[in-house]
């Protein structure tokens, strides 16, 4: 067999110094950058470029307490990984807290940067690019602040977990854009806050996708310009979504529903200019959508079988319909969400609609300046009912059959 060179290799609790240094892979030969095991690193100001096994690959396995906190010092500062296959740094250290900043991880054909399990590592000021993935964090616990992720081939950030180890972290005030997939991509037993990113944008799928049994906490950023949705929940993921600045997504600006969607919270966002919808629910139980600014979206807020508590939101200017509620025959499951003291405003065509039969509890809302105010596709209801408990302004539609206005 082909024998694997290393350029610097550092064991069994010895302390390693590198600065300045240049640690470079021949494309011919099969190389690791630097190997660290039960070891403790210190790097500044070095590059590592162009090995076909890994720029630094780092493992601390052994259960004991003095090395753990030797591990804790590990740092690795000003520094480029380049070109390298497989990884740019692979860490895996359990409980230690080393520390990346301010390095450039680069053309990985591969991860620029993974975590293994439980490894709590503060990443921080870095430019993670053009690598096939940015960050990948196993079941690992990271701080990762003030970084740029973009023009990653698939996601810049990917949260997931081994045989359920929780995972859990911080995302924050970063920049995360152009990446080939999604910008934030968290799945399995993941709990993680994503907070005060100033870009998530550009992605060509998601912003930030939550997949099975996953849970955020979304605050202050804003998501932008992404192909798909802006935060799309799949079904058994929950999230508390507030204060961020939500716009400009292809498909909706937040959708989600199914199993868990009760657990899940739209308070205070500022959700606009989606080409499709500014949040779509199918299916979804009693989740809240409290005190948003929805609006100049296709339509507002579509509700497909769901019931969430629909309170204090601004719906106005939206293209089509503020909020849209249909009932999903196939399920026998009705709309019957509860909608009261939001504001409805001057939208282009409609601004309550319900269809196929939904029954829901519309109170003490005010529906004004919109073409249609309300439309109903079967006479469900008392319409003297809905405008004594409503300020309705202007017509209101209803026929016997199928609502054909849109």
């Amino acid at each position: 067999t082909e024998q694997k060179a290393s350029g610097i290799i550092c064991v069994n609790r010895s302390e390693l110094v590198v600065m300045s240094c240049e640690i470079k892979g021949i494309k011919t030969h099969p190389s690791y950058g630097i190997i660290i095991r039960e070891s403790v690193l210190m790097m500044k100001d070095s590059k590592v470029l162009h090995h076909l096994l890994g720029g630094l690959i780092m493992r601390i396995h052994e259960p004991n307490d003095s090395i753990v906190g030797l591990y804790d010092s590990v740092k690795i500062s000003g520094c480029k990984f380049g070109g390298n296959k497989f990884y740019g740094m692979l860490i895996d250290g359990r409980g230690s807290r080393p520390v990346i900043e301010d390095n450039k991880v680069f053309g990985t054909h591969g991860m620029g940067i993974r975590l293994g399990i439980a490894t709590r590592a503060r990443i921080r000021g870095n430019e993670i690019r053009d690598n096939q993935k940015g960050v990948e964090v196993e079941s690992a616990g990271p701080f990762v602040f003030m970084n740029r992720i973009h023009r990653n081939l698939f996601s810049g950030i990917h949260f997931f977990t081994y045989k359920h180890i929780l995972c859990n972290g911080v995302v924050k005030a970063n920049e995360i854009f152009e990446n080939g997939q999604h910008g934030v991509y968290v799945e399995g037993n993941t709990q993680l806050r994503i907070e005060d990113n100033s870009e998530v944008r550009n992605n060509r799928q998601c912003g930030i996708k939550v997949g099975q049994g996953s849970r955020v906490i979304c605050l202050r950023n804003n998501i932008y310009d992404n192909l798909k949705q802006g935060i799309l929940l799949v079904e058994t993921a929950s999230g508390h979504i507030q204060s961020n600045r939500i716009d400009g997504n292809i498909k909706a600006n937040i959708a989600f529903g199914g199993k868990s969607s009760e657990d899940t919270a739209i308070i205070g966002n500022e959700i606009f200019k989606s080409r499709c919808e500014g949040i779509f629910m199918i299916e979804a139980n009693r989740a809240w959508v409290l005190r948003n600014e929805i609006h100049g979206n296709n339509d507002g807020l579509v509700l497909v079988g769901s019931i969430p508590h629909v309170k204090q939101n601004q719906i106005f200017q939206n293209e089509r319909v503020g909020i849209l509620l249909c009932a999903t025959d196939q399920l026998k499951r009705r709309s019957n969400a509860l909608i009261e003291e939001n504001e409805v405003t001057g939208n282009g065509v409609v601004g309550i609609m319900i269809k196929n039969g939904g029954k829901p509890k519309i109170f003490n809302n005010t529906i004004v300046e919109n073409p249609v105010n309300l439309a109903m596709d079967r006479m469900n209801r008392n319409i003297q009912y809905l405008e004594k408990k409503n300020i309705i302004q202007g017509e209101i539609q209803v026929t016997s059959n199928r609502c054909t206005i849109l």
